[in-house]
């Protein structure tokens, strides 16, 4: 059973395969891994985790792609996400109340800059979202974010705030592109935007990012953003995220072009063979 460690400790596992090649991991982690502090496995080994892994003293763990224990930051509020997945503008209203008692008629009364307007944070800015499921999606993010900026001063409580929920609604944005309700392509930008919403989250604690000026946001800054370059090799190249990805019902009758011979041939006979009795049955 593959178990790779984060920060020495052993916290992310595999028991079944994963389905993400290391090559993909290694280029990923290339892009934001820091190797003059950090080996490249740092990276690689995080990535495997499909969440960001943080902590202060009780380790998260991950298991299949999967948190299994959030460590000592918790599990935010699950009521700020429907249970049932991202489908209808009450249950993210619902969300944004439970999230930061902000009263859900007035939101579910808006919707985009508007509903912002409503829950006292003025006017979003201008990103870019594809379809209209993904701007309702959204609207918690930034909510959730400039409540939690506003309200937590310490670097340690901001950064567990901030990432723990990143990972939720990265699970939330996962499950709506599994289950269709929107595309691959509306779960890149979404998960894009979450992003952008998590740095802008822990501005506050950021140091400046540059050499000799870096802190654990920083890190976890960078971390986040190949998750979001894992996110869209994962949605554009796995069945389980990308239905046009799926093999064709045909696909065993035919058997495979790079199986020659055998599969191939035994396919094309067994199907001969079944347009022979359609013709013959159609002729009598």
């Amino acid at each position: 059973m593959p178990t790779y460690s984060v920060d020495n400790t052993p916290c992310v596992i595999w028991n079944e395969p994963d389905p993400v090649p290391d090559s993909v991991y290694e280029s990923i982690a290339k892009t934001f891994v820091d190797l003059s502090r950090f080996p490249l496995s740092v990276g690689t080994d995080g990535l495997r985790a499909w969440h960001l892994l943080y902590w202060e003293k009780t380790p998260m763990q991950t298991v299949n792609g999967q948190i299994t224990n959030w460590g000592d930051c918790g599990q935010p509020n699950s009521a700020n996400i429907p249970k049932g997945g991202l489908t209808a503008l009450s249950d993210i209203s619902r969300g944004v109340g439970a999230g930061v008692g902000v009263a859900s008629g007035a939101v579910a009364a808006a919707g985009g800059a508007a509903a912002a307007s409503a829950a006292g944070l003025g006017i979003l800015n201008a990103i870019p979202i594809i379809g209209t499921i993904a701007s309702l999606a959204l609207l918690p993010f930034e909510i959730i974010f400039a409540h939690h900026a506003a309200a937590v001063a310490k670097e340690q409580s901001t950064n567990c705030g901030c990432w723990a929920t990143f990972n939720q609604w990265l699970d939330a944005i996962d499950q709506a592109v599994q289950t269709q309700q929107v595309s691959p392509e509306q779960g890149i930008t979404m998960v894009q935007q979450l992003y952008s919403q998590a740095v802008e989250c822990v501005a506050d604690v950021s140091a400046a990012c540059t050499p000799g000026h870096m802190n654990a946001a920083c890190d976890l800054k960078a971390g986040a953003s190949g998750l979001v370059l894992l996110r869209q090799w994962m949605y554009m190249n796995l069945p389980q995220f990308n239905p046009a990805l799926a093999p064709s019902p045909l696909a065993g009758l035919l058997g495979s072009s790079s199986g020659a011979g055998t599969g191939m041939g035994s396919g094309i006979v067994l199907l001969l063979i079944l347009l022979a009795i359609l013709f013959v049955a159609s002729g009598e």
